[in-house]
């Protein structure tokens, strides 16, 4: 059964896609791309402590604290000009800071397995901000937030506090946030793939094909090709030049409303940043941004926005490129449906089944580190009833809402937690601390 490891599978899996979806690509070639694939997974191939999880993280540990550090540095910079950011001696600090050294001191025990050799690039520090957010996260590098609303949803309980900042903390512990970048860089290289497989505008190259032999007729279709596509390119360049003429011309009165909804978009994405989560969801939202702009047909990028070429010469695709077989990508290829099917089907379950995970080892730190593990489902509780996560009462029309949700019913939360303590309970502490007894779905709703 070794031959159907992970490890052989994505090299394969890598193989085929070259060979099939690239052009000029021979099979020996392919072959070695494969086993280069197969060698970088088998490099990048981490288990996350605790659930033992076998995942790829592609981002070196030592650039994932220097990234981490950079934002935390922004974020504190744009804190302290709003004079939101709390002295470092005032009590709400002092709380979480008391929290975090007794869960840090547990992640310095070695407990939960799997991989953890990143935690040694982490320079931990704690940051309260005084703002209504029910909110706290952890910086990839262990740079902690918590804002002064969730503090006050909590009572300022030092064990529901714990259950929060543990499961924060557990998300930079299973590198969720990195997890999801290389999540990312494989969608939009899978996609690139799948559309010069299916015949996204995909050429063959100047050389004739890979080896092949053009006949004359081919040769003179790519020749009228190439000729349409800069003819293409003369005339969108010509576009580009009046649309660029017009921003110039533009009047005071359109340039101040302009600004307005810039500011106004700006403020939206701050919002949205603030959710529970905020840090992740960024993330989330960059890798979104990548996999849609692979999805996109080729040649999409080169329009000018709201506006779409007048005519293109016969024959030729966006970039003047002969279209393959069938002439245009089935309907499924869309860039809004492939997004769509990205969203659902692969970034959304992945950020709930972190969350899930994050819960469950989050529990494990508080009960290591002497905390009152039975609050944890309160947390949650506390965090549905504030947040109004009624999702479960409207029978299947919920179900389906949760599917475009970033974060599971905060009950169903509530629920696994009471489940895991009942099988931590049923075993010794060695048992119940060190592993997870609950299977973690990826479609965790």
């Amino acid at each position: 059964m070794r031959l159907l490891s992970r490890r052989n599978l994505v090299g394969a899996a890598v193989a085929a896609a070259a060979r099939l979806g690239v052009p000029g690509v021979g099979a020996g070639l392919a072959i070695a791309v494969g086993l280069a694939a197969r060698w970088v997974y088998t490099k990048t191939e981490q288990r996350v402590p605790f659930t033992q999880r076998v995942h790829v993280v592609l981002l070196p540990s030592f650039a994932e604290a220097a990234l981490g550090a950079s934002l935390y540095q922004k974020f504190v910079a744009e804190r302290a000009q709003k004079r939101t950011l709390l002295d470092k001696s005032h009590p709400d600090t002092l709380l979480v800071t008391g929290v975090a050294q007794r869960l840090i001191k547990v992640l310095g025990e070695g407990h939960g397995g799997g991989y953890q050799k990143h935690l040694a690039a982490f320079r931990w520090s704690v940051s309260v901000v005084d703002e209504p957010i029910l909110n706290a996260f952890v910086f990839p590098g262990g740079y902690i937030v918590v804002y002064t609303g969730l503090l006050k949803l909590l009572g300022r309980d030092p064990d529901l506090l714990a259950m929060v900042m543990g499961h924060e903390i557990a998300h930079a512990v299973a590198r969720h946030s990195t997890e999801k970048m290389g999540m990312g860089l494989g969608i939009s290289i899978g996609m690139s793939i799948l559309q010069v497989a299916l015949g996204a505008g995909a050429a063959a190259p100047a050389g004739g094909g890979g080896g092949r032999m053009e006949s004359p007729e081919q040769r003179a279709a790519r020749a009228e090709a190439e000729r349409a596509r800069r003819a293409y390119q003369r005339q969108y360049s010509r576009r580009l030049v009046a649309a660029d003429s017009d921003d110039e011309d533009e009047d005071d009165s359109s340039a101040s409303a302009r600004q307005q909804q810039q500011k106004q978009q700006q403020q939206q994405q701050q919002q949205q940043q603030q959710q529970p989560g905020g840090f992740g969801e960024e993330l989330l939202r960059a890798v979104a941004a990548a996999a849609n702009a692979a999805a996109a047909p080729a040649g999409a990028a080169a329009a000018p926005p709201q506006q779409q070429p007048r005519a293109r010469p016969a024959g030729a695709s966006a970039l003047g490129r002969q279209p393959a077989a069938g002439g245009q990508l089935p309907p499924w290829m869309s860039d809004k449906m492939v997004a769509s099917l990205t969203s659902v089907l692969l970034e959304l379950p992945f950020s709930r089944r972190a969350e899930t995970e994050a819960d469950l080892i989050g529990l494990k730190l508080m009960t290591l580190a002497g905390f009152e593990a039975s609050k944890g489902p309160e947390a949650f509780r506390r965090l549905a009833s504030a947040g109004g996560d009624e999702r479960r009462r409207h029978g299947g029309e919920a179900l389906i809402a949760s599917l475009g949700c970033t974060h599971p019913d905060s009950s169903r939360r509530a629920e696994l937690l009471e489940s895991e303590l009942r099988w931590m309970a049923a075993r010794g502490r060695g048992e119940a601390t060190e592993a997870v007894g609950n299977k973690i779905d990826y479609f965790s709703l």
